[in-house]
């Protein structure tokens, strides 16, 4: 059964022709690919799709850029100084990991 569209834009699909009166008044008969063209997501901007991303993976790390330089910038003077723990170089590759990722991302809104 055919997808309609109503005056409102409103897309509609029946499985049956006999529930056409339950559609909204005015509403027409599309094709599937009408019904695809008018249901496909916008397209998205690149650059507010990276900084979307790049907000994302600072909300799920749960570290903001400027947390994770410092931290970034505290290990890594334990690192040239040789005082640095098994643990505490674990979270250093961690924070250096998400950095490069983001930077990453942030080429991308130039």
């Amino acid at each position: 059964m055919p997808h309609f569209k109503d005056t409102n834009g409103g897309l509609h699909f029946l499985d049956d022709a006999k529930f056409v009166h339950v559609l909204p008044a005015g509403a027409v008969p599309i094709t599937d690919e009408e019904h695809a063209a008018l249901s496909a997501p916008p397209p998205v901007d690149p650059k507010v799709a990276a900084q979307n991303e790049i907000n994302s993976i600072e909300r799920t790390e749960m570290i903001p850029r400027r947390v994770r330089e410092f931290m970034m910038g505290v290990f890594q003077d334990k690192v040239t100084t040789a005082t640095i723990t098994a643990q505490q170089l674990a979270v250093l590759q961690k924070l250096k990991a998400t950095d490069d990722q983001i930077k990453v991302l942030r080429a991308k809104l130039k």
